[in-house]
C-alpha cells in the first residue's frame, strides 16, 4: 500500500550482494544508493528482503534436502559460526549438483537427527573422522585429504617413515583410479584392488612396529591410556580400510571431501567480513538462501538470475535425478 515500493530486481540485487557476495551492510547500502537511488536503505529493509526470499525458497530447500537424502554419494561436514552471541554449528550436505545447509546450536548427534538427512540416508556418506557420523547405518568413506594432512605432519614433524610410505601409497592408488576412470571403468580391477590393499596393510603393520606400546611410567591408572598421534592414526587405518579405500572400489566416491569443504569455506569468510548473526532466524535465512544459490550455480544458473526467479515466484528447482 506504500506510495513507493521496492521491486523484485532491487530486492534480488540486495540479497545477492548480502548473502552471495557477502558485503557488509554499510558498503551494500552505499551501492544501493549509487545504483538505485535508494537513499534511505536500512538494515531493517534488507532483513525484510532476506526474510521474504527465505520464505519463498522454503519448498525449494525441502526439495534439495530430499534429493540429497536420496543421493548415492554425498559429502557431510560442519563448521562453527557465531549467532546470538554464542557458538552455533552450520552443517552441510553436498553433492556435485546440490548444496543444503542446516544451522543448529549443537554439533553432534542431536543436530544430525534434527537435520533429518542422515537418519534416512542409505548411500555413501563422505566425511572426516567425526565419530557421530558412524552412528548412522549408511556406508561411509573417509576424507583422504584429512588423512594426508595428518600423515604429512607425522612425516615432517616426527619423522614417521610409515607415514611417508602411506602418503605415496594413497596417491598411487588415486593416480591409478584416475587412469582407470579415464578408460571408462567404474572401479579398479579386482587384482589391482587386492594388490593395493596388501600394500596398505603392510604399511600399517610397519607403522605399529615403529610405534610400539611403551610401558606406562608409575602405577597403572583406570581408564583408557592416552596414545600418541601416530598410534591413533594407525588405529584409524587399521579399523577403517573399507572407508579409506572406498574411492578405488567405486569411482562415484571421491578421494576427499573437498566439495563439502568448499561449500563451507565461504561461510567462514562471511563471518570475517560481516560479523556474527544477531538472531538465529537470520542465520537460518542465510543458510536457506545460500544453499539455493549454490545449488543453482552448480546447475549452471547465474546467481542473480536465480534470486530474481525466486522473487518472481518461479524459483529454480533441481531435477529429481540430480546427484
Amino acid at each position: 500500500p506504500a506510495p513507493v515500493q521496492y521491486g523484485p530486481r532491487v530486492k534480488s540485487v540486495a540479497v545477492y550482494l548480502s548473502e552471495y557476495q557477502l558485503l557488509p551492510f554499510d558498503r551494500l547500502a552505499e551501492i544501493m544508493r549509487d545504483l538505485f537511488a535508494c537513499e534511505r536503505f536500512s538494515e531493517g529493509t534488507l532483513a525484510n528482503f532476506k526474510a521474504d526470499c527465505s520464505r519463498r525458497l522454503a519448498p525449494v530447500a525441502a526439495a534439495i534436502r530430499d534429493l540429497a537424502t536420496a543421493a548415492p554419494v554425498a559429502g557431510f561436514d560442519e563448521t562453527g559460526v557465531r549467532a546470538t552471541g554464542s557458538l552455533h554449528w552450520l552443517h552441510t550436505v553436498s553433492t556435485r549438483l546440490l548444496t543444503w545447509y542446516y544451522a543448529h546450536p549443537r554439533r553432534g548427534r542431536n543436530a544430525m537427527d534434527a537435520a533429518g538427512v542422515l537418519a534416512d540416508y542409505r548411500g555413501c556418506a563422505v566425511h572426516d573422522f567425526w565419530k557421530p557420523y558412524f552412528d548412522y547405518g549408511c556406508d561411509h568413506a573417509l576424507c583422504n585429504g584429512h588423512l594426508l594432512r595428518e600423515l604429512t605432519f607425522l612425516w615432517e614433524e616426527q619423522s614417521q617413515k610409515w607415514a611417508k610410505a602411506m602418503i605415496d601409497h594413497l596417491l598411487a592408488i588415486k593416480e591409478a583410479a584416475a587412469a582407470a576412470r579415464a578408460a571408462s571403468l567404474t572401479a579398479l580391477p579386482s587384482p589391482d584392488q587386492e594388490r593395493f590393499l596388501k600394500g596398505y596393510e603392510r604399511i600399517v603393520k610397519a607403522g605399529y612396529l615403529q610405534n610400539p606400546v611403551t610401558p606406562a611410567p608409575g602405577p597403572k591408572r583406570r581408564g583408557r591410556r592416552k596414545q600418541s598421534k601416530a598410534r591413533n592414526l594407525l588405529d584409524r587405518f587399521r579399523d577403517h580400510p573399507d572407508s579409506i579405500l572406498a574411492f578405488m572400489r567405486d569411482f562415484a566416491v571421491p578421494f576427499d571431501n573437498n566439495q563439502s569443504e568448499r561449500d563451507l569455506r565461504m561461510m567462514k569468510l562471511r563471518q570475517k567480513i560481516s560479523g556474527t548473526f544477531r538472531t538465529f532466524t537470520a542465520l537460518a535465512n542465510f543458510c536457506r538462501i545460500r544453499g539455493y544459490v549454490s545449488t543453482a550455480r552448480k546447475n549452471g544458473l547465474n546467481a542473480l538470475d536465480a534470486l530474481q526467479r525466486a522473487f518472481h515466484g518461479n524459483p529454480f528447482v533441481p531435477a529429481i535425478n540430480t546427484s
